[in-house]
């Protein structure tokens, strides 16, 4: 670990992956504070704490980039930070459970075969959440706090409950994820909240090559704003009603 705290930056969340792959690191506890799970594509037998990331493994991207720490063992511990507006009923195509595999809806998922890799796993509501240990890395997602569905008050106090009340112990390490396609416009607020967060750790920002983009995906990313967010609000609504 760094000698003293530094913060990384990032634009595309999967930039974190390719660091800690280039590092070489192993066995890492990582707290998540995001909207959503970047976990997609992995199976979690939370009660055995036990994973499996699907084969084919989906390419490395914002949404998968966790499932391959967790499958090449650079994540052995995860806490998935969020509120009521993200969660998998919030998101799309989300971590699955094993106890999932008894809903109706999802009689055509099998568990894959093998041990599967270990993983401690939870989820936890961020206002009951509290950093109480430096050797652990906190991943941030500055979407769950610029969300669009959030107002920019509720952003702000947010941000104030971070820094001022929610970091009991500071982080060595500390990762920042701008994701463009899922916050609210405004790279001023986002590198303002980046400098805070290294005053108060006393720490420094460093900035982090960033991710290549993956070729799926690419039509909905150029979509305007606006008509991503109405197509994510329908797709939704449906999965919700599909899961019912």
């Amino acid at each position: 670990m760094p000698s003293s705290p530094v913060v990384y930056t990032c634009d595309e969340h999967s930039a974190v992956y390719y660091h800690l792959a280039a590092e070489g690191a192993r066995q890492l506890a990582v707290t998540h504070l995001d909207a959503h799970c970047d976990l997609r594509g992995t199976l979690i037998d939370r009660a055995l704490g036990k994973a499996w990331l699907r084969r084919p493994a989906p390419p490395v991207s914002g949404s998968t980039y966790l499932s391959h720490m967790v499958a090449e063992g650079i994540a052995v511990d995860i806490s998935w930070v969020h509120d009521e507006v993200g969660g998998r009923e919030n998101d799309l195509r989300t971590v699955l459970y094993t106890s999932d595999l008894e809903r109706l809806a999802y009689r055509l998922v099998r568990r894959p075969r093998g041990a599967g890799v270990d993983l401690a796993y939870r989820e936890l509501d961020y206002a009951a959440w509290r950093h109480r240990d430096g050797e652990r890395v906190l991943d941030i997602d500055w979407d769950f706090f610029a969300d669009w569905r959030k107002s920019a008050l509720r952003s702000a106090r947010e941000i104030e409950q971070l820094l001022d009340e929610k970091l009991e112990v500071a982080p060595h390490r500390v990762y920042v994820a701008y994701s463009p396609q899922y916050s609210r416009p405004g790279r001023d607020d986002f590198e303002a909240f980046v400098k805070r967060l290294a005053r108060r750790l006393a720490g420094k920002v460093q900035a982090l090559p960033e991710a290549p983009l993956p070729p799926a995906g690419g039509l909905v990313r150029a979509l305007p704003p606006a008509w991503r967010r109405r197509l994510r609000v329908g797709l939704v609504r449906i999965k919700r009603a599909y899961l019912r």
